[in-house]
């Protein structure tokens, strides 16, 4: 049986088009390592994180944030592992934002003719790409446009696998067009 609407620009009936069901997307398996608090926290059991680092070694490292070394679980979300609860053998997760990077704010250059821009704050984000580099040297090409010029920004000292986190989160499609200063408390997604 078709359904018909009426098109109010026109006055008249039409079909509507036929609906769109995808399948729904196969749950993360990530999330068997950690938990969601009532509070909107995270947390991680001790026997889970050793699961995780026994299992996934690649899916924890230790990255400079904030200034200090911190151990970085890379799960559906990048989170940083924060003090075991006292009395529980859990742990704290903490989403990362990408004001917290080393690094960060990137360096820029003008890609055109123009002449460096005083500041990133007011431009706006066109894209992020990873970029191979030589050993220990992967980085992440932003690429801004402010004051009528284009410009690449360059983010490095970062692992690997966090800087493509950061390339997913700037590349969503929520981030792109956005004036850069309003992208710094952004937290971080996965690039699975």
């Amino acid at each position: 049986m078709k359904e018909f609407g009426v098109d109010p620009d026109l006055g008249r009936s039409h079909s509507l088009p036929p609906v769109v069901r995808r399948p729904m997307p196969k749950p993360s398996p990530w999330i068997a390592y950690y938990e969601s608090q009532p509070d909107g926290r995270f947390s991680i059991t001790e026997e889970n994180l050793n699961a995780l680092e026994s299992a996934h070694p690649d899916r924890s490292l230790f990255a400079e944030l904030g200034g200090k070394t911190e151990r970085v679980l890379i799960l559906d979300m990048p989170f940083r592992l924060e003090e075991q609860w006292v009395g529980m053998n859990a742990y704290h997760l903490e989403r990362i934002r990408l004001s917290e990077l080393p690094g960060w704010l990137p360096t820029i250059s003008p890609t055109g003719k123009g002449t460096p821009v005083g500041s990133l704050g007011n431009c706006k984000l066109m894209w992020a790409r990873f970029k191979k580099g030589a050993t220990g040297r992967d980085g992440l090409e932003i690429t801004l446009q402010g004051q009528g010029e284009t410009f690449n920004a360059w983010l490095g000292r970062c692992p690997a696998l966090l800087l493509n986190c950061v390339a997913a989160t700037l590349n969503q499609r929520a981030a792109i067009g956005k004036k850069w200063i309003d992208l710094q408390n952004l937290k971080l997604i996965s690039a699975d």
